[in-house]
């Protein structure tokens, strides 16, 4: 049996009107879920962030199982679980709903049938794209960016709307910060992510050897990323394609916006 995920209250500090202090948003991430899985801890998972009550839902990507260069093997792997990844997820509950980025395997696996399994249960697929929530008179910004090539474009961003309170960009790849360009100054932005898994296999004294990042280093493969850009959180995901963890334990993370 796997263990729990931890629980992860990630505060961000960069509001600076009052429309969206306390907006809460969980974010699941990396499920790797294979055919021969039952996905129990994506059940459980799940049965966690409802009782949350998050404004919004937030998916990281890496949903399936895929086998590189092997693309067959990656196509007939989706084909068997994004169904049942779909089902489990439509019962998430937020009242603005869920947004969901594709990741690599996602990308290696089939992107449409993950879109279209998605669309199916409401969940909107972010690609370069972005869509607004607004109270009062400010706007938050939910925005998706590609894991494939879309890095230094940031489509989604631009451009930036005079009344945003924040922009939430939503990427698989951390390095996604390698290509961010600062937007307007009354438009802090805050990027969540996923995909090194915390590194799997943290050493004493050293780290995690291998982070799949120039960004989320040995030192900091996943948490607040340190940088001089914008505040970055990566999470450690929920699953692995290798069925090993030390020092890296799988997490569900909720992000509350907090006033600067």
């Amino acid at each position: 049996m796997r263990p729990k995920p931890i629980v992860e209250h990630v505060v961000m500090h960069v509001l600076h009107d009052e429309a969206f202090l306390g907006y809460r948003v969980a974010l699941l991430s990396d499920f790797h879920l294979a055919p021969w899985q039952r996905g129990s801890f994506l059940s459980n998972a799940i049965d966690v962030v409802n009782s949350w009550h998050p404004d919004l839902v937030a998916l990281g990507g890496d949903y399936g199982y895929s086998v590189r260069l092997i693309s067959s093997v990656s196509r007939a792997c989706y084909r068997a679980v994004i169904p049942r990844v779909a089902r489990e997820l439509s019962r998430l509950s937020a009242p603005d709903g869920v947004c969901a980025v594709l990741g690599n395997h996602d990308l290696d696996g089939g992107a449409q049938i993950v879109e279209s399994e998605f669309a199916t249960i409401g969940v909107r697929v972010l690609r370069n794209s972005s869509h607004e929530i607004v109270r009062r008179a400010s706007t938050l910004r939910i925005a998706g960016i590609d894991d494939a090539g879309g890095l230094a474009r940031l489509v989604a961003l631009q451009p930036a709307p005079t009344t945003t309170a924040a922009t939430l960009l939503i990427s698989h790849h951390p390095d996604v910060l390698t290509g961010y360009e600062p937007l307007a100054r009354n438009s802090p932005v805050v990027i969540i992510a996923g995909h090194t898994h915390g590194g799997q296999i943290i050493f004493p004294a050293i780290g995690a050897p291998i982070t799949l990042s120039d960004v989320a280093t040995r030192r900091f493969p996943a948490g607040f990323i340190p940088n001089e850009k914008v505040p970055l959180y990566v999470s450690r995901g929920l699953g692995e394609q290798m069925p090993l963890r030390i020092g890296a334990p799988r997490e569900i993370t909720l992000l509350e916006f907090a006033a600067r």
